[in-house]
């Protein structure tokens, strides 16, 4: 089976598998949706989610627009990663990102529109950076960013992703200043950089960090590890106290684990540069929340974009296994042994 049609098929899949959702009402927060920006109003940079769901006030129409999102990202990644990956991998890498349970809060989540539309800008800015076509491609760069920047405020990671993408794959168009513009136009378009210095500043209802920031960091480490976890448990549904009940073993194992991150990055660089490139993207898409101080620990829906290079590695890894020796070995013996059956059925029969 072709890999498009593999990649359609896993499409209808997501779409039915979500598309359940159309027929639940608001929840939480999602109650705000009809009533215009309220739920907004103290937070800069989201005026493109403002948007988003006054265009989607009942809840049919609002689940609608985030399983399109959804599906619409699995695409992005899928295109993106095509250009500089096989092409196993790269469907590999979108029908894990469709059915990653971790994901399911985001796309079921009205209020998880943010980091839909987020990643929505971010892949887009990646996948025309990495084409090799002329100069318009920087003009998509510039909408893609301008959409991540207008989406929520953590958004500006889209400048440095894309940086770290073409550091990867298109080392020389880093030394092109020309290209540079479009990508900083993009984040003057959205205001991502005087957005992200509100944030910094922690207004005064936005709340600061419950603990003290080195803690916050380990917490917050600790709370990222235990949410990828979920993938395998299907628990689900992390609060904001979770992190402070973590324990010490468990926020020190995250600590070396994240450390190790940083190892793997530098040693896959060059031969194995999806895996460098995956781990680079989860590490700079989390960053800021390490860094900031907040009044809340990271929540599943936040983890939508890192997921982004978290399902890029796990494509990798299942790709080149699937590549290696010991599968050629294997497939030989599975040939070897219908063969070895059949003269010992042969010989028998002579006998």
């Amino acid at each position: 089976m072709a890999p498009v049609t593999r990649l359609l098929l896993a499409g209808a899949l997501t779409a039915g598998l979500f598309g359940w959702s159309s027929t639940a009402p608001f929840v939480y927060e999602d109650s705000h949706v009809g009533q215009g920006p309220l739920l907004w109003s103290i937070v800069p940079g989201r005026a493109l989610t403002t948007w988003t769901l006054q265009q989607t006030p009942t809840p049919r129409t609002a689940h609608l627009a985030n399983v399109g999102l959804h599906l619409a990202n699995g695409l992005l990644l899928a295109k993106g990663l095509g250009l500089v990956a096989p092409p196993t991998v790269a469907v590999a890498a979108a029908v894990a990102f469709w059915i990653l349970p971790l994901n399911s809060e985001a796309v079921l989540y009205v209020t998880g529109r943010s980091d839909l539309l987020l990643t929505f800008g971010v892949l887009l800015a990646l996948w025309a950076a990495l084409l090799e076509a002329g100069p318009w491609r920087w003009l998509i760069v510039a909408l893609g960013v301008a959409v991540a920047t207008w989406s929520k405020e953590v958004g500006i990671v889209a400048v440095p992703l894309v940086a770290w993408t073409l550091t990867i794959w298109r080392p020389t168009v880093i030394q092109r200043g020309a290209a540079w513009l479009w990508v900083v136009v993009g984040a003057l378009v959205g205001q991502g950089w005087t957005h992200a210095l509100t944030w910094i500043g922690q207004r005064p209802e936005m709340g600061g960090p419950m603990v003290v920031w080195p803690t916050f960091v380990a917490k917050q480490l600790g709370l990222v590890w235990a949410l990828l976890a979920q993938n395998v448990t299907l628990t689900g549904f992390a609060i904001d106290h979770d992190a402070l009940a973590l324990s010490d073993p468990w926020v020190l194992l995250s600590l070396l684990a994240s450390l190790q991150v940083v190892v793997v990055i530098g040693l896959t660089w060059k031969r194995a540069p999806v895996v460098a490139w995956g781990l680079g993207l989860a590490v700079i898409a989390l960053l800021p929340r390490l860094v900031i101080g907040s009044n809340e620990f990271i929540a599943e829906r936040q983890m939508y974009l890192p997921d982004v290079g978290v399902v890029s590695v796990l494509a990798a890894i299942v790709g080149a296994a699937a590549t290696s020796p010991a599968r050629e070995f294997l497939a030989v013996l599975r040939r070897a042994i219908p063969r070895a059956h059949a003269r010992s059925l042969s010989r028998s029969a002579q006998t």
